[in-house]
């Protein structure tokens, strides 16, 4: 029996996309071949937009993936890299002087700690830039609080690149500005 990471995006929503630890691949529980050993990933169909998935090879739900997408490889939990890509602006000194690159985040990126990051010193000014997931745990604690305002996290692709206006948003308050701006704007039309 191998063991691969197991998720549909139907299911698991975006989190499918971003890589896995090892220690989340599950036991593949078909009667397969030997010649059926495996793990892949794959996108398929459906009405309204394509769906990613990982698996088993020689599972029942493969037989639904678009023939150009699958990817098969072998040894335990070998499907667990990002299909989602993070890109963050990176610096370590002279940021204050908008001396950063943008690179894409290197190896995996578990979805719990995707984003970008700026850490300020007690002046408020850049002292470093980076990728969420190179934090070592207790940056990521500092970060992930948010009472703490030296450590400044954010989600998007290159996040993390502006000077001003990084500011902590959790989604909730995104969706409630949304529905707040969209009252608005539909009362003031009347």
């Amino acid at each position: 029996m191998h063991e691969c990471i197991l998720c549909d995006e139907a299911d698991a929503g975006e989190r499918c996309k971003w890589g896995y630890d090892q220690t989340a691949a599950q036991r593949c529980t078909s009667d397969l071949s030997f010649t059926n050993v495996g793990c892949y990933t794959c996108y398929s169909t459906s009405d309204t937009s394509a769906l990613f998935h990982r698996g088993c090879v020689g599972e029942n739900r493969q037989a639904q993936c678009q023939p150009g997408t699958v990817q098969v490889c072998l040894g335990a939990a070998c499907n667990q890299r990002n299909e989602q890509l993070q890109i963050c602006a990176k610096c370590e000194e002279g940021c204050e002087n908008d001396r950063w690159t943008v690179e894409e985040c290197r190896g995996i990126v578990p979805y719990e700690q995707r984003g970008c990051y700026i850490m300020l010193d007690s002046r408020k000014r850049i002292v470093a830039r980076g990728c969420a997931a190179d934090l070592n745990q207790d940056t990521w604690n500092l970060c992930s609080n948010v009472k703490d305002s030296s450590c400044i996290t954010c989600l998007g692709n290159e996040c993390n690149h502006a000077a001003i206006g990084l500011t902590r948003m959790s989604l909730l308050w995104t969706l409630v500005t949304a529905l707040l701006l969209t009252f608005i704007v539909q009362n003031v039309s009347r």
